[in-house]
């Protein structure tokens, strides 16, 4: 699969994700800390997961050092890959989120703007 295609698979799940997101929780964050909380929160998610992978892949080359056939660590490793991927898809769902936030008021401010003039 070309990075082009993964990337925009990638950002279909972001969207979806987002969709999801906006009929449980609202489209938009009620303040940009309470958006900071959350994103911080799904970042730390990650990390977790990102900690995981490099657990694995050290088991993984342990195995590999030691003439072990690995295929739980690799099996590990994958899972938690794809957890940090999962992970890193609600990060930039979020942020999206926040993005939208921004938009809004910062048309709202120039329309504001424009009213005054």
């Amino acid at each position: 699969m070309s990075m082009k295609r993964l990337k925009d698979g990638v950002e279909n799940l972001i969207d979806q994700e987002y969709r999801q997101s906006s009929e449980k929780y609202g489209k938009q964050f009620a303040s940009y800390h309470e958006a900071y909380g959350v994103i911080k929160e799904e970042i730390e998610e990650a990390q977790v997961e990102l900690d995981a992978i490099y657990k694995g892949f050290n088991s993984f080359w342990d195995g590999v050092k030691h003439d072990i056939i690995p295929i739980n660590e690799l099996k590990y490793l994958a899972r938690h890959a794809c957890l940090a991927a999962c992970e890193l898809i609600q990060v930039a769902t979020m942020a999206h989120k926040a993005t939208l936030g921004l938009k809004r008021e910062s048309e709202d401010l120039k329309s504001q703007e424009d009213e005054e003039w």
